[in-house]
This record gives structure tokens, sequence and C-alpha cells, in this order.
């Protein structure tokens, strides 16, 4: 943040770095934005981003952006080692499926409408950086690893999963963070190379 607002990272200014990326979505939301009214979407929205952001900040995570009604965040891999980090990651998808159950629960005792979600971790080489025009500019990763972790969390639903980590992020993080269960080979929409995919326990 600080490198932004001192102007060293500009427009065209992007760094090849090694991060863990966190991608995740909600579920349920479109269906519902059209059926409650605008004030109830809102306190929704802004209820269950705060409850998915909290463990990835917690375990020294970055948010870098929301989108609708998910976010891209990464975990930097420049001060820590791989094992470390990875480990955090997927220490932070492990609070999330055990708090999001018991939250979900107390808001229909409450008569409030719930949402579920998925969530990918996956890791590789990323640009990271100042991307846009000249008007507006993001402050982002992108790259292949980026669209990687789309795909893998886009297979949360059909595998009836919350969670899905890459192979990359399970061999970096054992035995750190206890063992995450195979799920198989799986073909990523429009990438080239299938994957092992991962999960934790009642992921």
């Amino acid at each position: 943040g600080g490198r932004v607002l001192t102007g060293e990272i500009d427009r065209h200014s992007v760094q090849n770095i090694q991060a863990v990326i966190w991608f995740c979505d909600l579920r349920g939301f479109s269906r519902m934005a059209s059926r409650i009214s605008q004030g109830a979407l809102v306190e929704l929205l802004d209820t269950y981003l705060e409850i998915m952001a909290r463990p990835v900040l917690d375990n020294r995570g970055q948010i870098l952006k929301f989108m609708g009604d998910g976010f891209l965040a990464t975990f930097d891999l420049a001060a820590r080692s791989q094992q470390m980090v990875c480990a955090d990651a997927v220490q932070a998808a492990r609070q999330l499926v055990a708090h999001v159950p018991q939250f979900n629960a107390s808001r229909r005792a409450d008569g409030k409408e719930t949402l579920d979600f998925g969530v990918a971790i996956h890791m590789g080489e990323v640009l990271y950086g100042n991307i846009g025009t000249k008007e507006r500019l993001d402050f982002t990763v992108v790259g292949s690893a980026v669209n990687e972790a789309s795909r893998i969390e886009g297979l949360c639903r059909p595998l009836g999963r919350h969670v899905l980590v890459s192979s990359a992020v399970h061999n970096a993080a054992a035995p750190a963070n206890g063992a995450l269960l195979s799920l198989g080979v799986h073909a990523l929409r429009g990438i080239g190379e299938p994957q092992e995919l991962f999960t934790i326990a009642d992921g």
C-alpha cells in the first residue's frame, strides 16, 4: 500500500512472484438477489464477505479484490517457507468450514436467509501489480495460476465440496497441517493438464 501511495508502483508496474491464491465464491447469492429487498441483500452480502474474509486475514492472507459475491486473496511466499504459507491457507479454510455451518444455523433460527460457499486454494507464479487504464487501476494478480484457481473453485459444486486444494498446495503443506483427502484427477475447463485435487476433512 505504501509503495502505491508513493508512486513507486504505477500502471504497467508489475512483478513476477510466487503466491498462494485463494479464490472464493458465495453460492445462492444470484438466486436470492431476485427475491429479497436491496437493503437485505446488501446486509447479507456484507455479513458473509466478513465471515469469509476473517480467516484469510487472521492467517496472514491479503485480500486483493472483492468481485460481486466473492473475492480474490493471496498468501505471500516471500518471507516464509512454502510449507508454512500453504499451511496457513489450509488452516484458514478449516476455520471457515468449522464456522459457517454454526453461523448459518444461528441465522436460520432467527428466520434469516443463508448462503453456502466454495473455496479454491492454489499456488503458482503470478503477475502482481497495478493493472488497468489511465483512469482506473486495479492492484491485483493475473496469470495462468489465477485462472487455474478460478477453474478449481468452479468444481466445488459439481464435486459437492466447500474446499478444493490443488496438488501444488497439498504437496507443499504436508505434513504441517494434517491430512488432505484426495478427490482424484480432474480436468479444468480451458486448462491443458488435469490436476489431482484434494479437500479437507468435512470440506
